[in-house]
Protein backbone atom coordinates (compact mmCIF):
# COMPACT_ATOMS: atom_id res chain seq x y z
CA UNK A 1 0.00 0.00 0.00
CA UNK A 2 1.41 3.40 -0.97
CA UNK A 3 0.72 6.30 1.40
CA UNK A 4 2.21 9.70 2.16
CA UNK A 5 4.02 10.09 5.48
CA UNK A 6 5.47 13.17 7.14
CA UNK A 7 9.01 12.89 8.56
CA UNK A 8 11.06 15.22 10.74
CA UNK A 9 14.78 15.94 10.43
CA UNK A 10 17.03 13.28 11.95
CA UNK A 11 17.65 15.15 15.23
CA UNK A 12 13.91 15.30 15.98
CA UNK A 13 13.19 11.76 14.74
CA UNK A 14 15.90 10.59 17.17
CA UNK A 15 13.88 12.09 20.02
CA UNK A 16 10.76 10.19 18.89
CA UNK A 17 12.74 6.93 18.67
CA UNK A 18 14.09 7.55 22.18
CA UNK A 19 10.54 8.09 23.44
CA UNK A 20 9.48 4.78 21.88
CA UNK A 21 12.38 3.04 23.61
CA UNK A 22 11.55 4.58 27.00
CA UNK A 23 7.85 3.75 26.77
CA UNK A 24 8.67 0.15 25.84
CA UNK A 25 10.47 -0.21 29.20
CA UNK A 26 7.09 0.25 30.93
CA UNK A 27 5.28 -2.40 28.91
CA UNK A 28 5.45 -6.16 28.58
CA UNK A 29 3.69 -6.10 25.19
CA UNK A 30 5.32 -5.05 21.91
CA UNK A 31 4.71 -1.31 21.60
CA UNK A 32 6.73 0.38 18.86
CA UNK A 33 5.73 1.01 15.28
CA UNK A 34 8.49 0.45 12.69
CA UNK A 35 9.08 4.21 12.76
CA UNK A 36 7.11 7.05 14.41
CA UNK A 37 4.34 7.22 11.81
CA UNK A 38 2.46 10.31 10.72
CA UNK A 39 0.40 9.40 7.68
CA UNK A 40 -0.60 12.76 6.22
CA UNK A 41 -0.50 14.65 2.99
CA UNK A 42 -1.86 17.78 4.68
CA UNK A 43 0.26 20.84 3.91
CA UNK A 44 1.47 22.63 7.04
CA UNK A 45 2.83 26.16 7.09
CA UNK A 46 4.21 25.70 10.62
CA UNK A 47 4.64 22.45 12.53
CA UNK A 48 4.47 22.02 16.31
CA UNK A 49 4.53 18.55 17.86
CA UNK A 50 2.80 18.43 21.24
CA UNK A 51 3.67 16.06 24.12
CA UNK A 52 2.20 12.56 23.87
CA UNK A 53 -1.46 11.80 24.54
CA UNK A 54 -3.39 8.52 24.65
CA UNK A 55 -6.13 8.00 22.06
CA UNK A 56 -7.85 4.60 21.89
CA UNK A 57 -4.75 2.83 23.21
CA UNK A 58 -2.34 4.58 20.85
CA UNK A 59 0.34 6.92 22.14
CA UNK A 60 0.33 9.87 19.75
CA UNK A 61 2.35 13.08 19.48
CA UNK A 62 -0.36 15.41 18.11
CA UNK A 63 0.87 17.73 15.42
CA UNK A 64 -0.61 21.17 15.31
CA UNK A 65 -0.53 24.23 13.13
CA UNK A 66 -1.11 27.84 14.13
CA UNK A 67 -1.06 27.01 17.87
CA UNK A 68 -4.31 25.00 17.90
CA UNK A 69 -4.18 22.58 20.83
CA UNK A 70 -5.47 19.05 20.50
CA UNK A 71 -6.48 16.94 23.51
CA UNK A 72 -7.82 13.40 23.81
CA UNK A 73 -11.31 14.89 24.12
CA UNK A 74 -11.25 16.82 20.85
CA UNK A 75 -9.11 14.23 19.05
CA UNK A 76 -12.27 12.47 17.98
CA UNK A 77 -13.63 15.54 16.22
CA UNK A 78 -13.13 16.39 12.57
CA UNK A 79 -10.82 19.26 13.55
CA UNK A 80 -8.20 16.87 14.95
CA UNK A 81 -4.97 16.75 12.99
CA UNK A 82 -3.32 13.43 13.70
CA UNK A 83 0.28 13.20 14.66
CA UNK A 84 3.18 10.86 15.09
CA UNK A 85 2.03 7.48 16.33
CA UNK A 86 4.69 6.19 18.69
CA UNK A 87 2.96 2.86 19.27
CA UNK A 88 0.01 0.93 20.69
CA UNK A 89 -0.02 0.57 24.47
CA UNK A 90 -3.51 -0.94 24.35
CA UNK A 91 -5.23 -0.88 27.76
CA UNK A 92 -2.09 0.50 29.42
CA UNK A 93 -2.05 3.76 27.44
CA UNK A 94 -3.35 5.97 30.24
CA UNK A 95 -0.83 4.46 32.67
CA UNK A 96 1.97 5.22 30.19
CA UNK A 97 0.90 8.87 29.96
CA UNK A 98 0.87 9.12 33.77
CA UNK A 99 4.47 7.85 33.97
CA UNK A 100 6.05 9.99 31.23
CA UNK A 101 7.58 12.47 33.67
CA UNK A 102 9.40 9.67 35.49
CA UNK A 103 10.91 8.51 32.17
CA UNK A 104 12.41 11.94 31.37
CA UNK A 105 15.23 11.39 33.88
CA UNK A 106 16.31 8.23 32.03
CA UNK A 107 17.35 10.12 28.90
CA UNK A 108 19.83 12.82 27.96
CA UNK A 109 17.49 13.96 25.18
CA UNK A 110 14.61 16.40 25.63
CA UNK A 111 11.89 13.77 25.56
CA UNK A 112 8.12 14.14 25.95
CA UNK A 113 8.26 17.92 25.53
CA UNK A 114 6.81 20.14 22.83
CA UNK A 115 8.90 20.14 19.64
CA UNK A 116 8.95 22.77 16.94
CA UNK A 117 10.20 22.16 13.47
CA UNK A 118 11.25 24.57 10.73
CA UNK A 119 11.69 21.95 8.01
CA UNK A 120 10.20 18.51 7.37
CA UNK A 121 9.56 16.25 4.46
CA UNK A 122 6.82 14.16 2.94
CA UNK A 123 7.65 10.76 1.52
CA UNK A 124 5.61 8.36 -0.55
CA UNK A 125 6.12 5.01 1.19
CA UNK A 126 5.25 1.59 -0.15
CA UNK A 127 4.61 -0.18 3.16
CA UNK A 128 4.13 -3.96 3.36
CA UNK A 129 3.53 -5.94 6.53
CA UNK A 130 3.45 -9.72 6.57
CA UNK A 131 0.18 -11.09 7.91
CA UNK A 132 1.85 -14.07 9.57
CA UNK A 133 4.23 -12.08 11.76
CA UNK A 134 5.24 -8.56 12.74
CA UNK A 135 7.90 -8.26 10.04
CA UNK A 136 7.47 -5.35 7.66
CA UNK A 137 9.15 -3.87 4.66
CA UNK A 138 8.96 -0.37 3.24
CA UNK A 139 10.36 1.41 0.24
CA UNK A 140 10.70 5.18 -0.10
CA UNK A 141 9.43 6.10 -3.56
CA UNK A 142 9.82 9.88 -3.47
CA UNK A 143 10.29 12.68 -0.98
CA UNK A 144 9.66 16.41 -0.86
CA UNK A 145 11.25 18.79 1.66
CA UNK A 146 9.14 21.64 3.07
CA UNK A 147 10.21 24.68 5.11
CA UNK A 148 8.17 26.71 7.57
CA UNK A 149 6.41 29.60 5.85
Amino acid sequence: MIDTYLFLPDNLMAILYEEQRLIQTLLTIPFKTPFPMFKSSQEFSKLIIRPPIAVDGLIIRPSIENDKYFTPENSKTKSFTAGFILGDAKSEADLVIEKLNSLKAKSKKTVFSELTCKAWYYAEIDFKQAESDSACEWTVLSKKWVKEK
